[in-house]
């Protein structure tokens, strides 16, 4: 998948372009404290055999493989980036949620905005192959003290959490780090030397190396795999619009993943992202409001501030709609709520023309 048409070289270029942003603004200058120096080494020595075997020229994105680095642990589903020539880097999806998304991003006809929003909000982990002006001073530092340096490609291992920049990995990620990529590289020798291991991204089962005291070849359906559940409750006072008079607009409602990072966070710590939840008229295209909603406290308590977004724009905009299409499910979701309190009817609707118009302006104005 090519997430910019312009071909920037990685995820970092994509989102550092939209938002004129640099690593070097937020200190992360200290190497993690917690994480022995001799595991770093090892996970280098891996990486360092990965760009050498450059497995992305006979191995397409969409093929995948599965590990299970410990016994009773998550499954990552894993992929290897770069074919198209541009983001070198192995991704790893844990579970059946992130293999959804990932999924998501690889749909056809899927716009740019919608496919680097859905990688952004997918936890999953990279070894990541970059140009050195996107590495974070503490991979500098570290790189250093165990005497490597590169050409061209710095590979480094990155942290995807929701609504973060990709970001150093804490002790517990490092840890899974190394069973992953030291499995990695076995199922990319045997695969080089003809084993039939990776499956198409949209297969029920996969190939899997998986830990049970010694590693093992195996099998994951997919299906068999947990689901975990998210269960958001939010308050919607009864009064909230009161006094508001009621119209025949039809509304266009989206929520969109903001590409400028907030630094307002501790030191070391990965700059979020907000989002912003926009109302349209569809019929004239007049912006009725919108609202920006922080992910600081982490998604969940973001999805929970959605209500409270809505009445904000509809106050604001003095009108109470007929009807609400939106796309994204989890503001689909929250509207549901006001169909019953307010008498709005809420529908899906994956073609919002005048919320995108309306995206495209504010995104070229900011």
């Amino acid at each position: 998948m090519t997430l910019d048409p312009q071909g920037f070289a990685s995820l970092d270029d994509a989102i550092l372009h939209e938002s004129g942003w640099r690593f070097g603004s937020q200190p992360c200058n200290t190497i993690p404290m917690n994480i022995p120096m001799s595991r770093w080494s090892r996970l280098y020595e891996i990486a360092d055999e990965i760009l050498t075997l450059a497995p992305w020229k006979e191995t397409f994105e969409e093929d995948l493989f599965a590990i299970q680095p410990k016994d009773g642990g998550p499954v990552y589903f894993v992929s290897v980036m770069g074919s198209q020539g541009e983001h070198h880097a192995i991704a790893y999806y844990p579970g059946m949620e992130s293999l959804s998304q990932f999924r998501m991003s690889q749909m056809e006809d899927l716009p740019e905005r919608v496919a680097l929003e859905t990688v952004l909000l997918n936890h999953h982990l990279q070894l990541t192959f970059e140009p050195k002006r996107n590495l974070l001073p503490a991979d500098l530092k570290l790189l250093k003290s165990l005497g490597k340096t590169y050409r061209g490609k710095w590979p480094v291992c990155r942290s995807h959490r929701p609504a973060r920049m990709p970001w150093f990995p804490d002790a517990q990620e490092v840890e899974e780090f190394e069973g992953l990529l030291e499995q990695t590289l076995v199922v990319l020798r045997r695969s080089a030397e003809g084993e039939n291991l990776l499956r198409p991204f949209d297969e029920p089962e996969f190939f899997l190396r998986k830990r049970n005291g010694d590693w093992e070849d195996s099998t994951v359906r997919v299906s068999d795999l947990p689901v975990l559940h998210h269960i958001l409750k939010a308050e919607i006072p009864r009064d909230a619009l009161a006094g508001i008079p009621k119209s025949g607009l039809r509304v266009e409602a989206d929520l969109i993943l903001m590409l400028t990072p907030i630094n307002d966070v501790p030191p070391g710590e990965a700059p979020y992202l907000q989002l912003m939840l926009i109302m349209v008229d569809a019929a004239s295209g007049f912006v009725l409001g919108f609202e920006t909603i922080s992910t600081k406290e982490g998604m969940d308590a973001a999805m929970v501030r959605i209500p409270d977004a809505l009445t904000a724009v509809l106050k604001k905009a003095k009108v109470v709609p007929a009807q609400i299409a939106a796309r994204h499910p989890i503001l689909l979701s929250a509207l549901e709520s006001y169909s019953g309190a307010y008498g709005i009817k809420c529908e899906i609707d994956y073609d919002l023309p005048a919320a995108s118009e309306a995206i495209e302006s504010i995104m070229s104005f900011l």
